[in-house]
């Protein structure tokens, strides 16, 4: 009885990393080597919000291999105002540095830096680390003075190379936030 018992749990445990591995090696998990920023994106744009799709590419990349969605950021404007404009900005070097600027309909601007280190997978905004392996979605929640609140939603989504579906995402992790409920796909 005893004996059965370990084996059932070491066929757990086998089942258990060859499902990770194998999650790995067809890009679906961060990868185990480093991950840099393209330069390219996917956004979904809406007056309630946007999502911001970063695509990243493993340092092993080839002619024909497929990017990951690094990391997935939900800007979200003052409550009762809407998003006019929106840029973002790539300072390569080390760390890799997303810079990005948002107006609003109150009149007010914000600004957010990330930077990315692209060996260890970590993002860092205004001091605070956020491991991609916890997830890499991220929501910018921003006040009516320009402020940003940035989070992170236990979620991982680096096979969504599409925004939209990355919304769909969002709206699921936050089924009671009427503004990002509001946001089309």
């Amino acid at each position: 009885m005893r004996s059965r018992h370990y084996s059932t749990e070491l066929r757990s445990m086998a089942a258990a990393l060859a499902a990770g591995l194998f999650c790995i090696s067809c890009g679906h998990g961060l990868p185990s080597e480093p991950v840099f920023i393209t330069g390219r994106s996917t956004t979904q744009d809406s007056p309630n919000g946007r999502v911001y799709t970063s695509l990243g590419a493993k340092a092993s990349m080839r002619a024909g291999d497929s990017e990951i969605a690094l990391m997935h950021v939900l800007i979200l404007p003052p409550a009762d105002h809407e998003l006019v404009r929106s840029t973002a900005a790539l300072d390569e070097g080390t760390p890799e540095t997303l810079r990005f600027e948002w107006q609003f309909s109150n009149g007010t601007t914000a600004k957010l830096a990330i930077s990315h280190d692209a060996e260890k997978h970590v993002v860092t905004v205004s001091g605070q680390h956020f491991r991609l392996s916890k997830g890499n979605l991220f929501v910018a929640q921003a006040s009516d003075k320009g402020e940003i609140e940035f989070r992170q939603l236990s979620r991982t989504l680096f096979e969504c190379l599409d925004a939209g579906k990355a919304l769909a995402a969002f709206k699921r992790e936050l089924p009671a936030n009427e503004k990002v409920q509001k946001i089309h796909e």
